[in-house]
């Protein structure tokens, strides 16, 4: 009976065999995703970046200020500290946008001041008095949220000599450029506010401009006339300049006669607005500067005549990168009267795919086609059609799902082998638009794998060599990926299970496993029960029951095996040195969290070798042989350097 124990016994091991191998293969098994990991801010990577931002708000650089804010937007910030740097963002980018807003409002008050247009020159000035204080208020809460954040990432608890603590020193002294930056647009405001008192102490005389329009009614692009005078307390001023402004911008030039009066045709430009709006102005300019003051008529409001243009615009909702799409609708007035000849433009996202023109019927209709490389989700189509003459133009936009259609993967493989085996795999690749061409197939299957390319049907087929290996017997997972040669289609990947023994090594376990019950039987028929004695167990038994579980050797091949031998070796060494093992339950990163505190002089190392390994085990990234290297030698860099610790 207790052989027959025992051969049971041996049965039930030999079939739980295949799980424990694949636990033995990999010792530490990391069951956590770093994607999903918790992750810590870098305080070095924090502090050199906002010190170049503020680097450029201070040297005046506020557009590339803003480009590398608007960069910020998209780096991962942990949820503890996601309030505090989004606000340190926020309150970085309104320090740029009132800094820009202060030195444009000055430069205006300055060239204000030249013209003698006091009145608009004190409300310049006025406003930049507003700015400056915001710009005062924000750059104390920017100090006070550097101190904050930088205690937070633990800065101040970093030694002075770190580079931590040097980039710290730097953001302060950018900071007070900035201050400098704030005294500097302060004393340009006293320097104007001289500039006008002193204007008003010489005594200038006042003049006036005035300004008639022949209509208050014009077609757009259609001409109006402008009359008015200059005089200066009642005095005719001839010969002088009067600038007429439309919406503004200057736009015609006029002369006074010997009555001081003027006279000017105005052009009216194809702005399709309903509103204009006209002014006269006079600035002083050669012997008249010092003499007489600035003045700017009332404003003349002009109703700009036009017809509106009715477009409907017909396209699909979805597309394909690299495929085309027909666009088409119809252009009328709003009575309905068809619009011919009419330039009609199709853009994605702001970017022109194609144009097309109307018919007499007011239709048209075109095919564009999508880049290559354009991003899946959702974009902006936009249909326009130009305007022309008195008919304004119009705009249409829809929303264009763009995504990459997803192929199907036929695979015909033996769901049984025996190693060692060539196995034959063949399949199809295909989608809704057809079979895939030139489409690359990867095959994997227990650390072997094959590429090949389809044929024009979209058929593959190969031949793997399976080796023998550690593998006992069990089922193992057939993964076929495919990379589609077309952009309009996604890559794909499917999995069948195929069950794989490998008879050398149930041999060598079943003679093992014998050899074992053997043994066992052997000792319990020859023990024999006594009264009232505890059989005495001897040392080789005890020693057998209570020495500690050895980790299995793991072995690796290929460029992957040797990134990750790399990182074993150097885990073992650390293992060692610092007496903190590697839990069954851990993952890498909460390895190097809880072994980087004690290892002095290879931290770094061992946390790039870390990352590699994750990259590898995780990413669908194929580690090649400069990866291989750097593992490598991340390893025997780590191994000296606790090499001569230890000694």
């Amino acid at each position: 009976m207790r052989f027959k124990a025992v051969l049971a016994v041996i049965v039930v091991l030999a079939a739980m065999l295949s799980q424990a191998q694949a636990i033995a293969e990999l010792s530490y098994p990391p069951h956590e995703d770093p994607a999903a990991a918790r992750e810590e801010m870098d305080a070095y990577f924090f502090l050199t970046h906002y010190t170049g931002i503020l680097t450029l708000i201070s040297t005046k650089n506020y557009s590339d200020a803003n480009r590398l804010i608007e960069q910020l937007k998209f780096a991962y910030i942990p949820e503890d500290l996601k309030y505090i740097i989004q606000r340190y963002n926020n309150l970085t980018s309104e320090l740029t946008e009132t800094l820009e807003q202060i030195d444009e409002v000055l430069c205006n008050a300055s060239a204000l001041m030249y013209q003698y247009r006091l009145r608009e020159a004190y409300e310049k000035l006025s406003e930049a008095s507003i700015l400056l204080g915001k710009a005062e208020t924000l750059l104390g809460d920017i100090e006070d949220a550097t101190v904050a954040i930088s205690n937070r990432l633990g800065v101040f608890a970093a030694p002075a000599e770190s580079r931590v603590r040097e980039a710290y020193d730097k953001i302060q002294s950018v900071l007070q450029k900035l201050r400098e930056l704030e005294n500097e647009y302060l004393n340009l405001l006293k320097s104007i506010k001289e500039t006008a008192s002193n204007i008003e102490e010489e005594e200038l005389k006042p003049t006036e401009v005035t300004l008639t329009l022949n209509a208050t009614k014009v077609s757009v692009g259609g001409p109006i006339e402008a009359l008015g005078d200059l005089k200066s307390n009642g005095e005719s001023l001839p010969n002088r300049t009067v600038t007429l402004l439309l919406d503004g911008e200057p736009v015609l030039v006029a002369t006074t006669g010997l009555d001081s009066s003027y006279h000017a045709v105005i052009k009216l430009p194809y702005k399709y607005v309903h509103m204009m709006t006209v002014k006269a102005l006079y600035t002083p300019v050669g012997d008249d500067r010092g003499v007489y003051l600035a003045s700017e008529s009332p404003p003349a409001s002009i109703s700009v005549v036009f017809y509106e243009t009715r477009l409907e615009a017909v396209a699909p909702d979805t597309a394909h990168p690299g495929l085309p799409i027909t666009v088409g609708g119809k252009a009328t007035s709003v009575d309905g009267t068809p619009l011919g000849g009419r330039q009609v433009k199709v853009l994605l996202d702001g970017a022109l795919l194609g144009e097309a023109e109307t018919n007499v019927q007011g239709l048209f209709e075109t095919e564009v086609t999508l880049s290559p490389l354009a991003q899946a989700g959702q974009h902006t189509l936009t249909v326009m059609v130009d305007p022309h003459g008195v008919y304004a133009g119009a705009s249409q936009d829809k929303i264009l799902n763009v995504s990459k259609i997803t192929p199907e993967i036929n695979i015909r493989a033996p769901s049984f082998l025996i190693l060692p085996a060539g196995v034959h795999i063949e399949g199809e690749a295909y989608s809704s638009l057809g079979p895939l061409e030139e489409a690359t197939v990867t095959l994997e299957l227990a650390g072997s794998s094959a590429f090949v390319k389809t044929s024009q049907d979209g058929r593959f087929n190969a031949t793997m060599e399976m080796p023998l290996n550690l593998l006992l017997a069990g089922f193992q997972e057939l993964e076929v990926g495919v990379e589609p040669a077309e952009p309009w289609h996604a890559p794909v990947q499917a999995r069948i299970r195929v069950f794989i023994v490998n008879p050398a090594n149930i041999g060598v376990a079943s003679a093992a496993f014998i050899s074992l019950g053997a043994v066992i039987y052997t000792r319990l028929a020859k023990a024999k029960p006594r009264r009232k004695r505890v059989p005495e167990v001897t040392p080789t038994l005890r020693e057998a029951r209570f020495a500690p579980t050895l980790k299995p050797e793991v072995r690796f091949e290929g460029v992957m095996g040797k990134v990750l031998g790399a990182y074993f070796k150097a885990m073992r060494t650390i293992e060692t040195r610092t007496g903190i093992s590697m839990k069954p339950h851990m993952t890498l990163r909460e390895f190097l969290w809880e072994v980087k505190p004690k290892l002095d002089g290879v931290a770094d190392a061992f946390t790039d070798l870390t990352f590699l390994a994750e990259k590898t085990l995780y990413s669908p990234h194929v580690p090649g042989v400069a990866d291989s290297l750097r593992a490598e030698e991340l390893a025997l860099t780590i191994d000296r350097v606790l090499a001569v610790g230890a000694a």
